[in-house]
């Protein structure tokens, strides 16, 4: 199974804004709302109608009243709620064009003189981002046109967490357009994320009609 779940956040709770500094807050919370056996979780934090939200597809029913407590924006009718993603995942096509939005962490990895696996950089112009997705679509079953998509936002995350010190990760928003080439793999992508960084709100590709279809 898998479910897709949507939390209005509250910006002026103490919580919500030291986890949009430090998304390792949002992740233990996400972690605590599902069952340790549930696999990876993959979220991100958008923002539509004037309001932040946090998106979250899981592999169980997550238990969204800590967080709602926690972060939530609790004046709402329904600050949380949650839905049977596969209904929706049932329905896609392969040669179905699809409007999308990714938040991922593209990164390169740079060899040692010495041969030994290299250190992890970030990609940080907007060519070298687009052409790290453009690289991958393949392989998770879509293909894009370099000129059918952008980069919309891109910033560094520093932040601490329990082990690692100075944990920096590059996020960056791609928007546009993709036509699904292998149903199979790209439904496994929606659900299993894309790239590096899915503990820190990186991975999550969710997909729109487009206006007019």
């Amino acid at each position: 199974m898998s479910y897709i779940s949507r939390l209005a956040l509250d910006e002026t709770k103490r919580d919500t804004l030291r986890a949009m500094i430090n998304p390792q807050m949002f992740h233990a919370a996400i972690e605590a709302a599902t069952s340790k056996d549930s696999g990876r979780n993959l979220w991100r934090i958008d923002k539509f109608q004037g309001k932040y939200w946090l998106l979250l597809v899981s592999s169980v029913e997550p238990d969204l009243s800590s967080m709602v407590s926690q972060f939530g924006l609790e004046n709402l009718v329904e600050p949380a709620e949650t839905k049977d993603y596969e209904p929706f995942l049932n329905r896609l096509r392969d040669d179905q064009v699809w409007q999308f939005r990714l938040r991922g962490n593209p990164v390169r990895s740079v060899k040692s003189s010495d041969g030994k696996r290299g250190k992890i950089h970030a990609h940080v112009t907007p060519l070298q981002q687009k052409q790290w997705l453009l690289d991958r679509a393949e392989s998770y079953g879509f293909k894009v046109d370099l000129n059918n998509f952008d980069v919309v936002n891109s910033k560094w995350h520093k932040f601490d967490k329990a082990s690692v010190r100075n944990v920096t990760i590059r996020a960056v928003t791609f928007e546009g357009f993709l036509t699904i080439t292998d149903r199979e793999k790209f439904v496994e992508m929606l659900q299993m994320g894309l790239g590096r960084g899915k503990a820190y709100g990186c991975g999550l590709m969710t997909i729109m009609r487009r206006a007019g279809d």
